[in-house]
């Protein structure tokens, strides 16, 4: 069995550990709290979080002594970036110029998928359509299938252009998908069918998400998670609030309205439960996490903390993986990020740079800065 690993030292451990109230996702004022521990480290074992608290606790116990030390000596130390919306396969007539092969359409998906990673992104969710035609979503799906295979944190959803028409028992007995969607506008979508598939969703075994510009039509829908694209209203907002879901908006989108349009800022206060997403569509797009806190902060009016737990455990609550991801807590997968800055608000100070100095994925490091060899020194 591998040694454990102790990563010690680090100038703020970002545990956003379960507030004692609430298993939920964050709310309001609780966005807030990142859970931090000055000086802090971890105990790694098995893939899991054994122990998380200040470094000179954790370096005395006994299973340390046979550890392999990670130094976060001056960086921090926070929980991999969970994705809840991003499409890494794009169907070949929406994405492609001419015809692409299964292979290359394939290939420039786990490039995307590389680039999340090596950014800081560990579990994410694809989303397979809705394509041009039946063909084209099948493709996705199965494509997806074999990215989960090479990441396994990866999760699969299907937007099914005929909702009405689609055999979701065959699909998840070929284990293609995890997710459904559905857009409230369209489609031949209605609140008893949503509420059938819920039905469906207990059997068979799948959770549902929703694709909306109005936040009315999503009132009391029976999903985890709403991607809204679109303007509320105060009232509507009143009433996302009281709602079970999880509201994931992308910074891109933000901006690409004209940014600070105060709904966002409005949504904080408002206690609805907030997450955030890249909304990367395949070939096209950013894919970093990062990015989008920044953006986040100078589009959306979060603060820095509200945009990190945004980026972590509202968006693990979005995709149902709450149990296993998106906080340092023991019993949780040991998916953590060392970011090389000294201190969490200067993640929104460096746009477009990747500040990842290691990925430890699963408990192995997976990825890490190139040290650079300086000429003379």
């Amino acid at each position: 069995m591998p040694h454990p690993i102790l990563v010690r030292g680090a100038r703020q451990l970002l545990t956003l550990r379960g507030h004692e109230h609430s298993s939920g996702p964050r709310r309001g004022a609780q966005m807030s709290d990142l859970g931090i521990i000055q000086d802090g480290a971890l105990l790694l074992s098995g893939g899991v979080i054994q122990h998380v608290g200040p470094t000179r606790r954790l370096e005395n116990l006994a299973q340390a002594k046979k550890a392999m030390v990670i130094d976060a000596t001056g960086m921090i130390v926070l929980p991999g970036f969970v994705d809840p919306d991003c499409q890494l396969v794009t169907p070949e007539k929406a994405a492609y110029q001419s015809p692409a092969s299964v292979k290359k359409i394939e290939q420039d998906a786990k490039r995307k998928l590389t680039q999340m990673l090596r950014c800081g992104t560990l579990s994410m969710d694809s989303v397979a359509g809705p394509g041009l035609d039946d063909a084209d979503e099948a493709r996705a799906l199965k494509i997806n299938h074999r990215l989960q295979a090479t990441h396994p944190n990866m999760i699969s959803s299907y937007a099914p252009a005929n909702p009405l028409n689609t055999d979701l028992a065959k699909l998840v007995r070929q284990d293609l998908l995890q997710f459904v969607e559905f857009q409230t506008e369209g489609n031949g979508w209605t609140s008893e069918v949503a509420q059938n598939w819920r039905e469906r969703s207990a059997h068979l075994g799948f959770l549902m998400k929703a694709r909306a510009q109005s936040l009315s039509s999503c009132l009391n829908l029976p999903v985890e998670q709403v991607c809204f694209d679109g303007e509320a209203s105060a009232r509507e907002i009143e009433w996302a609030s009281e709602q079970r879901w999880v509201l994931s908006g992308s910074p891109v989108q933000a901006l690409r309205r004209g940014g600070r349009s105060g709904q966002w800022r409005q949504m904080v206060e408002q206690c609805v439960a907030l997450a955030l997403a890249t909304g990367v569509a395949g070939v096209k797009g950013a894919a970093s996490m990062q990015m989008m806190i920044a953006l986040a902060c100078s589009e959306m009016g979060l603060t820095i903390a509200e945009a990190i737990t945004a980026s972590t455990i509202n968006a693990a609550h979005a995709l149902g993986i709450q149990a296993i991801a998106g906080s340092l807590e023991p019993g949780k997968r040991a998916d953590i990020l060392i970011l090389d800055v000294p201190h969490h608000h200067e993640i929104s100070y460096h746009l477009g740079i990747n500040l990842v100095s290691k990925v430890i994925l699963h408990g192995k490091i997976f990825c890490q800065q190139m040290e650079l060899e300086w000429p003379g020194a």
